[in-house]
């Protein structure tokens, strides 16, 4: 009773957040209101002093970007920590700094609702205390053992399905991560991240391996969300050999949404290659076919999941998220190539549903935040310029 109470309540104030929104982006002007980046936001005096000379003139650039966007934008985050700074140095227009600040927005945002939900679990958890009060007492040090020991259970259980378990290997191609965007960058290691951690928490987990990758990438937070394979509980191998150099050619199967084949069965022996590229922005660096060109450089198969003959793809592009894929192969391995089950399990609603059907307030919404941050985009240029703060060429990379 009390979880359908919450989710009405979630919905009822997800129908009022979409209405009070659109209305407010509708009718917002784009006023300066003067620099809100508090002082405590700025880069450390330690960072700074880690830069080289040309850092510090890009690092000089990205923080008039950042301060000009603070005086238009309300949609910015209230604390920049020095690792969001190594990535705000990477940016390249105030575009790529816009959409990095957004997305530190957002992460406060998603930070601030598992807070929430964490209150929420500690005062359920206290219900439950008081209910389990009449337990044995050997019963709850036994239970509290078992939650710390978890990651412990989870290494052992991936080492014996390594050595017990005859599955299909993942391979996670990460050749291209060093020129996608920052934006994309993140997300890519965000979705690898989910991969680890959902596999390990299989019953019978697969081999993963990430090949092709570039070590030297010296942007910290980017690493850190590649925390989970640096603990000494860590089995998944990160390499820069290629795929090929470590396993059997004639096993090695590179899944592109751009294959002529389709895949009809998984076997069990096969090594499946998924390019780590992420399709949620438009990246210019990378080859649009990247996935197909790179099957094609080292001469192994390529195919692409059978979407065509299972799904009634209504709208939207074909292309998946690294974590989708990882799931719907597993899922059709487990089930004895069931592909109707796996990809309708996994394939997203709005895929598979007409686009007469679709909300269109949600659309009308994300249209008037698109409008509304292209005006601040607008803004911030013409106000840098009249600053004279750049140069023709810095102009033309806006």
């Amino acid at each position: 009773m009390l979880a359908l109470y919450r989710k009405t309540i979630s919905f009822i104030k997800n129908k009022f957040f979409n209405k009070k929104y659109e209305l407010y982006y509708n009718k917002k002007d784009v006023v300066w209101k003067g620099v809100s980046l508090q002082k405590f936001s700025y880069p450390s005096n330690e960072f700074i002093e880690n830069c080289s000379e040309e850092e510090k003139q890009k690092l000089q650039l990205r923080i008039s970007e950042v301060e000009t966007i603070s005086g238009y934008y309300d949609y910015f985050p209230t604390k920049i920590s020095d690792g969001d700074w190594s990535l705000l140095l990477e940016c390249t227009s105030v575009k790529q700094t816009l959409d990095q600040i957004k997305f530190i927005r957002k992460k406060e945002i998603l930070k601030n609702k598992d807070k929430e939900k964490k209150k929420v679990e500690k005062s359920d958890k206290m219900t439950d205390d008081e209910n389990s009060a009449l337990l044995p007492k050997n019963t709850l040090f036994l239970s509290n053992d078992i939650k710390k020991q978890r990651p412990q259970f989870a290494a052992k259980n991936y080492a014996t399905s390594l050595l017990l378990n005859d599955t299909p290997k993942v391979v996670v191609d990460c050749r291209y991560i060093p020129q996608l965007s920052i934006r994309a960058q993140n997300l890519t290691m965000c979705q690898l991240q989910y991969i680890i951690s959902d596999n390990r928490d299989r019953r019978v987990p697969w081999p993963i391996c990430l090949a092709n990758f570039d070590e030297s990438l010296s942007n910290k937070k980017l690493m850190n969300h590649l925390a989970l394979m640096d603990t000494k509980n860590a089995l998944e191998e990160r390499t820069s050999k290629n795929y090929t150099e470590l396993y059997d050619p004639s096993k090695i199967v590179y899944l592109s949404p751009d294959g002529e084949e389709e895949l009809d069965r998984i076997e069990g022996d096969e090594v499946f290659v998924i390019g780590g590229i992420v399709d949620r922005v438009v990246e210019h660096n990378i080859p649009r076919q990247a996935s197909l060109e790179a099957a094609m450089k080292d001469n192994v198969k390529c195919v692409k999941l059978p979407l065509d003959r299972y799904v009634k793809w209504k709208s939207g592009t074909k292309y998946l998220t690294l974590t989708a894929v990882v799931k719907i192969l597993q899922d059709v391995y487990d089930s004895n190539n069931d592909w109707n089950y796996s990809l309708r399990k996994h394939i997203p609603v709005r895929n598979v549903r007409d686009p007469s059907q679709k909300i269109n307030k949600g659309k009308e919404l994300h249209s008037s935040i698109r409008e509304y941050d292209r005006k601040v985009l607008n803004a911030v240029q013409e106000k840098l310029k009249s600053n004279n703060l750049y140069t023709q060429e810095q102009r033309q990379s806006c």
